[in-house]
This record gives structure tokens, sequence and C-alpha cells, in this order.
């Protein structure tokens, strides 16, 4: 289903979820009254979108690229309540022209015209574009009139934080390229992007005294990151080349490049509070406390030392993580992904403890960079439910400001915890 279908969705604080293949992948759609999100529209200029979408059109049908002709109308938002629309119009023979208002509504207008006039689609199972692969004229069966289609739901977030370490882990730049052309075609406009983090964490703790050495037992192997990135698993499978921590930073570049290149708004990484085990030895009056064990995995690979929030150092930590993403990635749309307590308890739970923590989380962000937006899964009040009762869960949240948080119900279709 594409985003610029009527859909029927109840929107709060929390996104809504349509999955759409099992739990690999989560596609959430956000409305146009959802807090904080509102007025994020796109950086990239608009010369740079039509160019990045018209590189699209002729990788997926090259032979017809020149048949079709991309405009921005100026200015593209009017105003910030406006909705994303594309147009299809046929004004002469083997020509159709796409109006949109960025470039995902461009490449959801292409992607109309592939579905619906030519027969033909893209998809992670395969492509149905034979038919159309020598063919050079277009038919004319467009209304005279043209098609427009609005957006009805505003941003589009994909992808689950555990879909890095199924398959993605082992995808070069010509996959994600694909992906992300698949991506811009349905309308996605909020994706994850988690590739290449582990070289930013490399350089923010070589500055608080981190030696390569001592994030041996911290990273662990590839295929096991995304558990690592949210404080569940460490060293196992490692350590974790610097070859392959550098080259995948390069590929994260292009990755992120090409997202914002066509108008998206990458999600990046936070820091949650996992740090290497030699933070103790270097911080002695730092507040420091060990992880719970999770799934049964020997002190050697679990139970993480977390930096607690309430410590001033996690600040600075926190701080100079985003202040680095910044450096080595470039200016991005001011979203973090982070997880504190992805299945696995908070040490305490009283309600005091719980805002603390999440204040600290969103402080860190925001003294980096002050329109910084948290996003958090909600599958931790989900799979730990005999943890986070009602009290509980309304006290974390209550730590952050609505306009700063997003809480990502992932498992909404299954259970919706909002």
């Amino acid at each position: 289903m594409g985003v610029y279908s009527t859909l029927s969705l109840k929107l709060c604080l929390l996104l809504s979820l349509l999955s759409i293949v099992s739990c690999k992948d989560h596609l959430v759609i956000l409305g146009p009254e959802s807090k904080g999100v509102k007025h994020l529209n796109p950086v990239a200029s608009d010369e740079t979108m039509i160019k990045a979408t018209q590189a699209l059109i002729s990788r997926v049908t090259h032979s017809l690229s020149e048949n079709f002709v991309l405009s921005i109308p100026s200015p593209s938002y009017p105003q910030t309540t406006q909705k994303d629309f594309f147009r299809l119009s046929s004004p002469k023979l083997n020509t159709v022209n796409i109006e949109g208002n960025n470039g995902i509504s461009l490449a959801s207008g292409y992607n109309h015209y592939l579905q619906n006039y030519l027969n033909a689609s893209i998809s992670w199972t395969g492509d149905n574009l034979d038919h159309i692969k020598d063919i050079t004229d277009l038919p004319q069966i467009l209304p005279t009139d043209g098609i427009h289609r609005s957006r009805f739901l505003t941003w589009s977030y994909y992808l689950n934080v555990c879909t890095f370490s199924y398959s993605m882990v082992w995808w070069d730049w010509p996959r994600w390229e694909r992906e992300i052309d698949w991506m811009a075609m349905k309308g996605i406009n909020m994706p994850l992007m988690f590739v290449g983090q582990e070289y930013v964490w490399l350089k923010t703790f070589e500055e608080f005294g981190i030696k390569d050495d001592d994030l041996d037992s911290f990273f662990t192997g590839p295929a096991f990151l995304a558990w690592n990135r949210m404080g569940n698993l460490r060293n196992w499978a490692g350590p974790l080349p610097s070859e392959w921590i550098y080259d995948h930073y390069l590929l994260g570049q292009q990755i992120f490049t090409r997202m914002r290149e066509l108008g998206m708004k990458p999600v990046l990484p936070a820091f949650a509070g996992h740090v290497p085990r030699k933070f103790q030895q270097l911080y002695p009056d730092a507040k420091i406390t060990r992880a719970s064990r999770w799934f049964g995995f020997p002190d050697a690979y679990c139970c993480f030392s977390f930096l607690e929030p309430t410590d001033p150092l996690y600040q600075q930590v926190g701080s100079k993580f985003v202040a680095n993403l910044i450096k080595y990635f470039g200016p991005n749309d001011h979203l973090y992904n982070g997880d504190q307590f992805n299945e696995i308890p908070p040490t305490r739970l009283d309600s005091t403890y719980l805002r603390a923590v999440s204040t600290g989380m969103i402080k860190s962000l925001q003294s980096a960079d002050p329109q910084a937006k948290w996003l958090l899964q909600s599958w931790m009040f989900h799979h730990e439910r005999y943890v986070w009762g009602e009290s509980q869960i309304k006290a974390y949240l209550s730590g952050v400001d609505d306009n700063s948080m997003i809480i990502l119900d992932l498992w909404a279709n299954f259970n919706p915890v909002w």
C-alpha cells in the first residue's frame, strides 16, 4: 500500500503502524497533526531533488528516462501545512510531466505511472520490468485533465533497528542504492540510517581516553550489531575489524547523502548510555551501573556498563557523539533513535529515577542539536510489561516534552501499546 492511498489510522503522540512484511521491516505513518515533526520540510534544493529523482528513473527504466519531465513548483511549500502531492500530465506524445513538491513526491508519481499505466513494478522479491525494457514510446492513456494525488499522512517511518543485522549488514552500495530507490518510489520519507555509526563511536570514545583495544570487548561482530547498539550484547563474534568499521562509515556516508538528496529525513543513532568497561577505570567517580543479563548470555558477552544519564559525564559523551555525527556525516535533520532499556529492565523503577534518565537523554541530544527529536521504540513497554506498568511509563515519558519525542509503536499490528 502506498502512502498516497486513503488510510484511516488513529494518531496520537505515538506513531501507528502499517506492517508491510512480517517483522522484518516496518512502515510507520505519521499524520500532519503529530507533534514534533510538523514542519520538517526537505532541506535539499529543488535542483538536487530533481536531479536525484531523474537518476532514479534512469536506473529503473533506462530506455524511458528522457520521456519523464520533472518539476517542483516554486515555492515548494507555500504554507507549512501543505500536504505532499504529485501531478501527472501528458502535454505531448511520448512525454509525461511529473510535478511534485519534493523528490519523494516526484518518485511516487513516477511509481504511480509505472504501476498503473505500464503494468510494471520493482519489489523485494523481483521486478516486473522485462516487458518494457526496450520500449521507447509511452502509451497515451492519461486522462486529459491529468492525475493529481495528495499525501493523506505526512511522514512515513521505515525500518526496524534489528533489520540492520538480519540481512542489511552484508549489503553493498548497489544493493542499498536499489533499496533507497524503492523507498522513494513507495513514498518513504523518514528512514532509519544506522550504517557506519561504529566509526563515530570509535572517534567519540577516543576523546574520552578509550583506545582501539578497549573496544575489542565492546563491539560485537557485524551480524550482531543491532543488539550491541541497544545495550544487549557485547563482544559476541567480535572483535569488529577496523577495516570493516571504516568501510561501513564510507558506505553510511553514501546512504545518508542519497537519502537527503531525494528529500528524505534520515533518522540517526543517539547515545543511550552504554559504554566500554574501561570507562569505570578512567572515570571512577562517574555513576556507572551494570546492565541486566540479556537472555542468559554469560558475563563475557552481556551486562553492559551503563553510564547513568543523571551523571554529568553522560551529558559530555552524549553531546559529543551528536557533534561527531554532524562532523562525520554532515548536517542532518534533527532525528535520533536511541533505546536505553531495550529488553533489559532499568536499575530502578521509582518515578523520580525514570523521569531523570529520560530527561538526561533528551538533554544530551539537544545540548549539541537544539532542534533534536528523540525517536524511542515502544517495544520495551510490551516486552518488559511486567516491569513497565502505567505509572512507570508515565514517569519515563514525562521527562521529555511532547514536542521532543516520537514513539515508534512498531508492534502495534499485533499488540498496540498506545
